[in-house]
């Protein structure tokens, strides 16, 4: 079932190919878990605070800073220095991606930036994943379900949504939401993107 429940998740129309970027995904997944910090220097570092956007193997970055190769681990400074394209992803469907909503996006005078896919799986935790309920400063997340299961929805404006495999979406994250994977079995893998005003 696929469905959108909220005039907070607008639908941009762009479509991908979810089986190429999955395939890029898959093959990114391994080496970035490994170059990450554990668990336990990220609870020690950061104490619990925003510890979704810091857990090893949840993110993994497509976008690095300029001078940077293969940052897999970084996140600090500004979403709007993460604009290049990770080095080993130039030449890949990928890189097709970010150009064709780069290109988008120009009219308005934007930019994406820090692109990572966002994984919700059972490996990393055990159980079903459930980020709690939270907002980020600005509504410029764009976000596309890329590997997904029968079991994984966005929770936002209190209704479950279910977006498309290999659709972009528009989410206005100034509102609270909430990203579900129920499935213990299956990951829940989305592509996103920061969109920044130039």
């Amino acid at each position: 079932m696929v469905g959108i429940n909220t005039s907070k998740i607008v639908d941009t129309k762009l479509t991908f190919d979810a089986s190429k970027i999955a395939e890029i995904y898959n093959a990114l997944y391994d080496i970035a878990y490994e170059s990450q910090p554990s668990v336990e220097e990220v609870l020690k570092k950061y104490n619990d605070k925003d510890l979704y956007n810091k857990m090893p193997g949840f993110q993994v970055p497509v976008q690095c800073r300029e001078g940077e190769e293969h940052n897999w681990s970084d996140r600090s400074g500004s979403d709007a220095e993460y604009k290049k394209l990770q080095p080993m992803l130039i030449g890949t469907y990928l890189e097709d991606v970010v150009n064709e909503l780069n290109k988008h996006y120009e009219k308005e005078n934007k930019f994406i930036c820090r692109g990572r896919f966002l994984t919700l799986d059972h490996i990393n935790t055990g159980a079903a994943c459930i980020v709690p309920m939270h907002t980020d400063p600005k509504d410029n997340r764009l976000n596309m379900p890329v590997i997904s299961n029968d079991n994984s929805f966005l929770v936002m404006d209190g209704k479950l949504n279910k977006l498309e495999l290999g659709r972009m979406y528009h989410l206005m994250s100034s509102f609270p939401h909430s990203p579900v994977n129920l499935s213990k079995d299956e990951k829940r893998v989305h592509l996103g993107f920061t969109l920044w005003s130039k």
